[in-house]
């Protein structure tokens, strides 16, 4: 029987295998539990498979046939792990040796879906650990919290710096396609993980350093970034804001911030709808496939989880 299965998806990203891979293997051996560690490669075009292949031979490749993204790719390595704990890694993620034995206690507790860790830099330097977030004009905003602050539970765990109950991650569909290619597929993850009265706890012993965007930005320009995950925020919304108040003030601003956009000269908030309104059939069959799984009010947990600044 295995503890802990280490998932780590892949993309055209030989040169992060190669420094992050010694470490993970390290934190592995470290964690003083059984462990398998899985490669999902996501149709990679340079020699990085063949690279751990040749110097990590104990780790399993999954070699995928066509690009899928990093969401579908994670739920891949996800079905193919065996143990009850998924430790979920992105190839620029380099865990602290002893990064992973702080994780699994949390687990005892059966209520407990994931467990974020603190996130540096490689440079060493505070990145991100636990969120918070606010629902403020009508849309969800994700507040990093500062390194000392606080204790309050985050709103979800990182999907590429994580543990999460593999268990409870297939019950729940694992990372949604609605957000292909990438961002907020764990916060969608964790917010239907909390509806259904899960939670999510912050482990700020466990480190992670990470090389911040570091396989995205190789694929996709910085702006397209930041389109992306404008739309995936309206993707979310209508996928899980349920408590009437939010909604009608989500329907309250949404055509003075399109008519902000208009008279400012600016689209960035057109561009976004516009975007995801092609995804809202998807979005609106998630929202009613969970209607029967809700526990938790939208206020109640975002109330849970505040903080930061």
């Amino acid at each position: 029987m295995l503890d802990i299965s280490i998932v780590i998806t892949n993309r055209n990203g030989k040169d992060l295998l190669e420094e992050c891979l010694p470490q993970v293997c390290l934190a592995a051996s470290n964690s003083g539990c059984r462990y398998e560690i899985i490669l999902v490669d996501d149709n990679s075009e340079d020699a990085g498979i063949r690279f751990v292949r040749e110097n990590f031979p104990q780790i399993q490749v999954i070699s995928l046939g066509r690009r899928i993204g990093f969401g579908e790719a994670t739920n891949v390595g996800v079905r193919k792990s065996k143990a009850p704990i998924l430790i979920l890694l992105n190839n620029d993620v380099k865990p602290a040796p002893d990064s992973f034995a702080y994780l699994l206690d949390h687990f005892q507790d059966q209520d407990v879906f994931a467990v974020a860790t603190r996130i540096y830099r490689f440079d060493g330097t505070y990145l991100t650990g636990n969120h918070g977030g606010l629902f403020k004009y009508g849309h969800l905003t994700v507040i990093n919290k500062p390194e000392e602050e606080d204790q309050n539970p985050p709103l979800f765990v990182c999907g590429g710096a994580g543990a999460y109950h593999r268990e409870k991650f297939l019950e729940l569909g694992g990372f949604d396609p609605l957000y292909e290619p990438f961002y907020y597929e764990d916060v969608d993850i964790c917010y239907r993980a909390w509806k259904r009265g899960l939670r999510c706890v912050y482990e700020p012993k466990s480190l992670m350093y990470h090389k911040s965007q570091a396989t995205i930005t190789r694929e996709f320009k910085l702006d397209e970034v930041r389109k992306i995950s404008a739309r995936n925020n309206y993707l979310f919304t209508w996928k899980n804001i349920t408590d009437p108040g939010l909604i009608l003030s989500h329907l309250f601003f949404f055509p003075i911030f399109l008519g902000r956009d208009i008279f400012r000269g600016k689209m960035r908030f057109w561009k976004a709808v516009l975007r995801a309104l092609p995804r809202l059939p998807q979005a609106l069959a998630g929202r009613w496939k969970e209607r029967t799984y809700r526990r938790v009010r939208d206020r109640e947990i975002l109330e849970l989880i505040k903080g930061g600044r």
